[in-house]
């Protein structure tokens, strides 16, 4: 079973954190004001509700891909509470990192919408809201199946390793993804799959109906969907969130124990210096590479018969032996 991390507050000031919230930022900024600006054009410019659907639909698939491709490095191009929910869910980010890119979501959603309001002269943002004849029990649970299928597609082509072919491909085919959930039902429920792309237009507008089906729906989908591909179908031979984890346990001292084998000495390479003085001392030894861990590590395996004595104390963190004289070379 996937491993909840719940995280510390020392998070918050980790460069890396700050760095991912920056990113989350811009990233959820960029969609929401992309997305609800091709919702008010369409409302203002096109009167066949169809056409406009097919509008709206593809221009949240089209920035949904470029922008979840644009932060997927830094902060994973989230962009919706849900995700991170379902991220969470299958220990792919902290419990209170995830707290924070909601802040973080939530803010950027209202301010592009403040602004849309500005620009378009005080036009009203569109709110989600559920269709006439559609229940609180039908935009519910139609909106669990549409967050459900996005983050099932999250994880099949961005989280799983074993993507396979699909490498690369993620973002666009979540984009998709996330357009055909609009065109199958925005007509019902509006087909938000996302709290922060309905709160801000519900903040500027102050038009707060059926808003909470828009939280519990994709909330409850996205987590659902989160927990059971990570625990149903990714195999995993090690733990989830690793850097996290050390960088919250305290550092352990270096063994002072001697090497086990007293006719080998490893040397870490760190720098192309060392790799010219090992290798300029050590003519007289067998060298052994093997690379763990992104450290190069070159052992090298005195013969039996040599007898070395060194002459010049190392001066650097690596211990090297020293140059053999003339007389012990002739």
């Amino acid at each position: 079973m996937a491993k909840v991390a719940l995280g510390t507050g020392r998070e918050a000031t980790q460069p890396d954190c700050i760095k991912a919230l920056v990113v989350e930022f811009i990233c959820t900024f960029l969609f929401v004001f992309a997305g609800v600006g091709a919702a008010m054009t369409t409302g203002k410019m096109l009167g066949d509700s169809l056409v406009g659907l097919f509008v709206v639909a593809v221009a949240h698939a089209l920035v949904v891909a470029v922008m979840i491709a644009a932060g997927l490095n830094i902060s994973g191009g989230h962009l919706n509470p849900a995700v991170t929910l379902g991220l969470a869910a299958g220990g792919h980010i902290t419990i209170f990192r995830s707290i924070l890119y909601w802040i973080d979501q939530l803010l950027a959603s209202s301010l592009a919408c403040i602004l849309l309001k500005f620009l378009t002269g005080g036009m009203d943002t569109p709110v989600h809201t559920l269709a006439s004849g559609v229940g609180y029990l039908q935009g519910v649970i139609m909106e669990i199946v549409l967050t459900f299928s996005l983050l099932f597609t999250v994880y099949a082509t961005i989280v799983d390793p074993k993507k396979g072919s699909l490498d690369g491909m993620g973002p666009l085919l979540t984009g998709f993804v996330v357009g055909a959930n609009i065109l199958a039902g925005g007509a019902f429920s509006g087909a938000s799959m996302n709290p922060a792309r309905s709160f801000g237009p519900a903040l500027v507008s102050g038009n707060w109906t059926d808003h909470w089906v828009y939280w519990v729906g994709p909330l409850v989908g996205g987590g659902l969907a989160g927990f059971i591909y990570e625990n149903f179908f990714i195999v995993r031979s090690h733990v989830p969130l690793p850097r996290e984890e050390e960088n919250l346990r305290p550092k352990q001292q270096p063994s002072k124990n001697p090497p086990s084998s007293p006719k080998e000495n490893e040397i870490k390479i760190t720098s192309r210096f060392d790799l010219i003085t090992a290798l300029r001392f050590q003519r007289d030894f067998r060298p052994i590479f093997a690379q763990n861990n992104n450290l190069l590590r070159i052992s090298y395996l005195r013969p039996e018969k040599s007898e070395i004595k060194p002459e010049v104390p190392a001066t650097r963190s690596t211990l090297v032996p020293a140059r053999r004289s003339n007389d012990e070379i002739n």
